[in-house]
């Protein structure tokens, strides 16, 4: 798999700078996303959730996950994925789901139906429910859903036509202009006043989100009073998948089979492009850490993680046979937890697939040599000991450290890292012994 970007990712995180150089063992960049890409491989856990086809999934404050599971009889669940795969049901629908979204504070769930019905259901920290029905007055089926993070504002679309509605009277604010083709996606800027929960529309009155939506021929961006777009952009005749603003709305992500896009948020200009060389791997779905600095991009064949250091890595099916890498097939949507350390993907079959994101920042030299000595030895499908592996390295150790550290050699790793990495040599002499 190849990608290429016409400029360096590192203006898009904060322009931060690389930090692999001038180690006398350090690996260079390319190992270090393998070394990644393989943690992430051996620390992956998955999930079939009951009802039907997995559209939207959130995650909560504590890390909790979320799935939106949509049937084709109109029936809407929610779903604690795990050993029990808790559900409940979210009633109000009658024909089949065609678009969910959860809102940024993942205190609702917004559904759109084959019948044209718009659906907001309220989810509290007892995983009850409320809902009330809107009428979308759209002809015909709902392709895309989103809601504003501070819960004031809903949007829909049906063909080319696209739908502001105000969440507590239910009324129609503003109906966008400009597409020609289906609008296949919709995103809203966020409000920098938003507090994270549940606000009702007493609070924020005065701001005005700014709406990304994408079809088969364009990206449009609306203020939600304005019915003409402010900008847009011109695509490449596939739709666009997925959509969503950066942090500080300075930037909007697209995303497309082909293409993942960077635009500056108010001209749509794009700032760097992705590009897939494999027909294999179409893009699908993308998310952002909540500080912007992790951007995840789930493809048909591939799984995405761009860091701020502009360090890509991707992890396909077959590139660790010993780790048993897990990819959901037809992926849908993906989604980051608060903490930036996990990531999850849903797909259209069911399947829900959690990944833990090392941090590789908090290893300092000698760790992440170790750490890709133990990579050497996963791709020579050999079984290694990552205390062997540390002892032969005692050398490389300050003197007045070493007998610390020939003690203890897995001391020096972090806690999390440490349960990782632990997990990655066991899964992978497991699977050589058979």
């Amino acid at each position: 798999m190849k990608i290429i970007s016409y400029v360096s990712l590192c203006v898009l995180f904060l322009h931060a700078q690389l930090i692999y150089s001038a180690s006398p063992f350090m690996s260079e960049p390319s190992r270090v996303c393998k070394a990644r890409a393989a943690l992430i491989a051996a620390n992956v856990q998955w999930y079939r959730v009951p009802h039907g086809s997995a559209y939207a999934l959130t995650f909560t404050d504590d890390g909790e996950l979320i799935v939106a599971v949509g049937s084709g009889k109109g029936k809407l669940y929610c779903v604690l994925p795990g050993r029990e795969n808790t559900a409940w049901e979210l009633k109000g629908h009658m024909r089949q789901i065609a678009s969910l979204a959860f809102s940024d504070d993942h205190t609702t769930l917004v559904s759109g139906s084959e019948s044209a019905t718009l659906l907001a259901h309220r989810i509290d920290q007892e995983k009850k429910h409320r809902h009330f029905l809107g009428h979308a007055l759209h002809g015909t089926r709902i392709n895309c859903v989103a809601l504003s993070d501070d819960n004031r504002y809903v949007a829909s679309a049906s063909d080319e036509q696209v739908l502001i509605h105000l969440y507590d009277n239910h009324k129609v604010y503003q109906i966008l202009t400009g597409h020609d083709a289906p609008v296949s996606s919709i995103a809203f800027s966020k409000n920098p006043s938003a507090k994270g929960f549940w606000n009702g529309s007493s609070n924020n009155q005065t701001y005005e989100p700014l709406i990304a939506s994408g079809s088969t021929s364009h990206i449009l961006v609306h203020r939600a009073r304005e019915q003409t777009p402010r900008a847009a952009f011109e695509t490449d005749g596939n739709p666009i998948t997925s959509l969503l603003f950066a942090g500080d709305n300075q930037t909007i992500v697209s995303v497309s089979p082909r293409f993942v896009i960077l635009h500056d948020a108010l001209s749509l200009k794009p700032r760097y492009t992705l590009y897939s060389y494999n027909p294999d791997d179409n893009f699908v779905s993308a998310a952002l850490s909540c500080d912007g600095l992790l951007l995840t991009v789930a493809g048909t064949s591939c799984l995405h993680v761009i860091d701020k250091q502009s360090m890509h890595t991707h992890i396909a099916a077959d590139d660790f046979p010993t780790l048993g890498t897990y990819l959901v097939d037809h992926p849908i949507a993906c989604a980051i937890d608060t903490s930036g350390t996990i990531m999850a993907v849903c797909s259209s079959s069911g399947i829900v697939a959690r990944y833990h994101i090392p941090n590789l920042e908090q290893l300092d030299d000698l760790q992440m040599y170790m750490l890709c000595k133990a990579i050497e030895a996963i791709e020579q499908e050999e079984p290694f000991s990552f205390v062997e592996i540390a002892l032969s390295c005692a050398d490389k150790v300050a003197p007045q450290d070493r007998e610390t550290f020939i003690s203890d050699p897995l001391g020096w790793f972090n806690v999390r890292t440490l349960d990782m990495i632990r997990t990655l040599e066991h899964v992978h002499n497991a699977s050589l012994r058979g």
